[in-house]
């Protein structure tokens, strides 16, 4: 985890313990990014390409973001998960088991600015399974509770983002239309 905070202090001069609070804001966020199929096929973890594109490098003295060029996060774990599921909603009939592939990052701070993207590729053909602007896929959730706070400060206060996709019979994002 990398914070940041500055306060400027002006110490009495008498000995002695003196205590001041600096409020922080934390510049690094974890991602993580399940998939699964909607077909309740296998997924393995192996067949896709994860990555977050975005400009966020280099941060100024007070936090601000640096112009810089972009940068690639690539997940530090991909791994694969099993999860039960029931066939009704009264959990009466025998459960069944979902496979996922979860891949996690680890990015510097969202901002507003900015548009980072989050982007899937099929490993084998390089593909393009999804690409979402990650940044509005991070305020949707933003919720009625946070609805006063501005977008810069809900980023900052937020430091997890666990989303999930489902994919079609041929490996895509299953995303709807009219």
């Amino acid at each position: 985890d990398l914070y940041h905070g500055m306060l400027e202090v002006n110490l009495p001069d008498e000995p002695g313990t003196h205590t001041r609070t600096i409020s922080l804001v934390k510049n690094t966020n974890i991602v993580r990014v399940v998939l699964k199929h909607l077909s309740s096929v296998d997924i393995y973890p192996e067949d896709f390409v994860y990555e977050i594109t975005d400009d966020n490098t280099f941060m100024a003295h007070d936090n601000t973001i640096l112009d810089n060029e972009e940068i690639d996060y690539y997940p530090w774990s991909v791994t694969s998960g099993k999860a039960g599921i029931y066939a009704d909603l009264n959990m009466t009939k025998a459960a069944s088991t979902v496979n996922v592939a979860v891949a996690e990052f680890t990015i510097n701070r969202l901002v507003v600015e900015n548009n980072p993207v989050l982007s899937i590729y099929n490993a084998k053909d390089n593909s393009k399974v999804l690409a979402i602007p990650l940044k509005d896929y991070a305020l949707l959730v933003k919720g009625n509770y946070n609805k006063a706070m501005g977008d810069q400060e809900y980023l900052d206060r937020q430091d997890e983002y666990n989303l999930t996709f489902f994919l079609d019979e041929h490996g895509l994002w299953s995303s709807s239309r009219i």
